[in-house]
């Protein structure tokens, strides 16, 4: 019998994959309308400009007490996902009765035809926690580009950007095929997929501005890098 899942939890990953065509972006829980059921799906982005076809993983569930509730290998095969594109979000990798309080992600191998990249041996780089703008801000922001869930301050780093909306972006284009223009663009604004006509540019004064170009692909902003 079908059941419909719905969205109770959202969190971003807290850490990247130098060097790597593909992304972990988040985790979502949904809990089954009937069962009770809690499910987990991830959500992986496309950061190559080459079609990935394939993506092995390694992953672990924890519920309350840090006890593990699920430690397995997942693969998401005959995909065909463009570059800049998200996927995995539809495919849940674990579904329990039971609370969950976190999820570990290990990316392994990620494959595009029959070329192959080997993840598992990098060292995974913990991010920076994004930094919440004022609630006055936070409004004036969200009033002049006419859309919800833009909190934070924009940044740069050495290995990538935050948005405003939360989502980290890594500097790296991956092993497959780089991934910035070669032309700057100072500042911080939205871009087409925005609402908004004539965007604003925010200046971040703690941000270390290091050259390049990329498309935040949840809001649409693009940021110098």
């Amino acid at each position: 019998m079908e059941e419909n899942f719905n969205p109770v939890a959202r969190t971003r990953a807290n850490y990247y994959t130098p060097g790597s065509p593909v992304q972990f972006v988040c985790v979502e829980l949904l809990k089954g309308e009937l069962s009770g059921e809690n499910a987990v799906c991830l959500t992986f982005k496309n950061i190559s400009k080459v079609t990935l076809t394939a993506l092995e993983i390694h992953f672990k569930c924890k519920g309350v007490d840090g006890i593990i509730l699920c430690e397995d290998a997942f693969e998401y095969r005959e995909i065909e996902v463009k570059p800049g594109e998200s996927f995995g979000m539809d495919d849940a990798v674990f579904v329990t009765q039971k609370a969950i309080t976190s999820v570990d992600v290990v990316l392994k191998n990620v494959y595009s035809g029959k070329k192959v990249v080997h993840l598992d041996a990098i060292k995974r780089v913990r991010l920076p926690a994004p930094r919440r703008l004022s609630p006055e801000l936070e409004k004036a922001l969200e009033s002049r580009m006419n859309r919800s869930g833009l909190k934070y301050m924009p940044q740069v780093f050495e290995n990538g950007w935050y948005c405003s909306c939360g989502s980290f972006h890594p500097k790296e284009g991956g092993k497959m095929a780089g991934r910035m223009p070669p032309e700057p663009v100072p500042g911080w604004t939205h871009g087409k997929h925005c609402s908004a006509h004539q965007p604003p540019r925010l200046y971040d004064p703690h941000a270390l501005y290091v050259g390049g170009l990329g498309r935040c692909c949840h809001s649409g902003a693009l940021r110098s890098l």
